[in-house]
Formats: C-alpha cells, structure tokens, sequence
C-alpha cells in the first residue's frame, strides 16, 4: 500500500478528509451508539484477513480513532469535520470480507463515510 505520508495524509486517494478521530472508550461508544440516528450495513469485498489489518485500514484511511479489537471485530470512533455529528464504525472480518455498520448523526454522514470505507477496505 502508499504510506499516508505519500497522500499528504488525507484519508487516501487525494479526497479530503470526512472525518476526525474521537478518542473514547467502549463504555463511551456504546453508551452513545444507540443515539445516532443514521445507520447504514453493508458487506464490503475484501482481501483483509484480521480485525488488526482492517483497523489500521480505518485508522489511516477514515481517519478514525481506532476503540477496540475483540477476536474478528472492531470499533472505531470518529467525527465529522461538515456538522455531521460523530460517527461510529463497526467492521468484522468475514469470509472474503467485511461486515460493515456504520452510525451517524446524519443519512448523508453514513452514505459518504460507507462509500469511502468501501473503498478503503478493498
């Protein structure tokens, strides 16, 4: 893969950033997810095999702040930089991909934010 640094460190292919990473705990998230009105699934094709290589994915790419791993699961936290509100990713590892939810404050926050994960996890 290209290093961030080679990107110029904007959440990959030269598009600005959606996001700013939110440090918070599980307790915290999970205290907040049920709040964000927007939700959106989907299953993403990916060649990523592990929870770890899927959040570092995240981290550089989404510019999320990456919660917690358990097993084939992880949370990250994040914020949107155009009045969104927070918005929060659940990615778990599957057979020849990714099981994607992603909460937000917004429809349109969810929509963008799945189409760039999409194409950050390929």
């Amino acid at each position: 893969g290209v290093s961030p640094a080679a990107m110029g460190g904007k959440g990959g292919y030269g598009l600005p950033p959606l996001l700013q990473p939110v440090q918070m705990t599980t307790q915290q998230m999970a205290g907040q997810w049920g709040r964000l009105p927007a939700e959106k699934k989907v299953q993403v094709p990916s060649g990523i095999n592990s929870a770890e290589m899927m959040m570092t994915r995240m981290k550089e790419q989404l510019n999320v702040f990456p919660v917690q791993i358990i097993g084939s699961e992880g949370i990250c936290a994040g914020a949107s930089l155009q009045g969104g509100g927070n918005c929060f990713l659940h990615g778990k590892v599957i057979q020849g991909g990714i099981e994607l939810i992603v909460k937000a404050g917004t429809p349109q926050l969810a929509q963008a934010v799945v189409e760039r994960a999409t194409a950050a996890l390929r």
